[in-house]
């Protein structure tokens, strides 16, 4: 068996074990968004990520992979949130309202990891929600207008309504600099094992081919 064999075997391995140990009700959903505020390049701004419990079961959501050519200030938090920015945050509904909040000079964008544990609510219950806004300095208005339905200007809403990220809205900037975000499902555990397998696969029929 090559070493290429091996590792492959091995990381599939990993992989099963990670869809295994992961109970299909409680499976987090991953996204990766990007967002490109290049015609806000220099501007001072808050980011701020909101989670709000909308009732039973609890939910949790965690940022990680964060990443931004610009530069990162002063933070504030309300509610149940850990963690400090590049580093990971995480958001629990142990309270209403959750947020994180980072003053940021603006580069040409900005890009991280969002986890969700997106455990459906409770009959009668409105699903917990993420979202996210890119705010003036001093926290007073939004730096864009966007088609949020609301009226808010968020750029991002996920609703945890357990039918994982295709329950996510992206909201297009219809005023003001434009400022544009791009949400892409993340694959599973699963799906990584079926990869691995496809690979181990090939490399095996590669393996037992006759010469030519």
């Amino acid at each position: 068996m090559t070493a290429t064999v091996r590792t492959l075997l091995r990381l599939s391995f990993v992989a099963l074990l990670m869809a295994i140990g992961t109970p299909s009700a409680a499976r987090a959903s991953v996204i990766g968004v990007t967002i490109d505020t290049t015609a806000l390049s220099g501007t001072t701004a808050d980011l701020i990520f909101d989670f709000i419990d909308g009732g039973l079961p609890a939910n949790t959501v965690s940022i990680s992979n964060f990443s931004t050519d610009g530069a990162l200030g002063a933070r504030s938090t309300v509610g149940s949130v850990t963690g400090i920015l590049p580093g990971n945050v995480a958001f629990s509904d142990a309270t209403f309202f959750n947020e994180y909040l980072t003053g940021i000079t603006l580069g040409s964008k900005l890009s991280f990891r969002v986890t969700l544990s997106d455990v459906p609510p409770a009959p009668g219950a409105s699903p917990d929600a993420f979202s996210l806004f890119l705010f003036n300095a001093a926290g007073t208005q939004s730096l864009v207008t966007t088609s949020d339905p609301t009226g808010s200007d968020a750029l991002l809403l996920l609703n945890l309504r357990g039918l994982g990220v295709g329950d996510s809205q992206v909201y297009a900037t219809t005023a003001g600099p434009t400022v544009r975000v791009t949400a892409t499902p993340v694959p599973e555990p699963a799906s990584l094992l079926l990869l691995g397998t496809g690979a181990i696969g090939l490399v095996m029929r590669r393996r037992s081919a006759p010469p030519a």
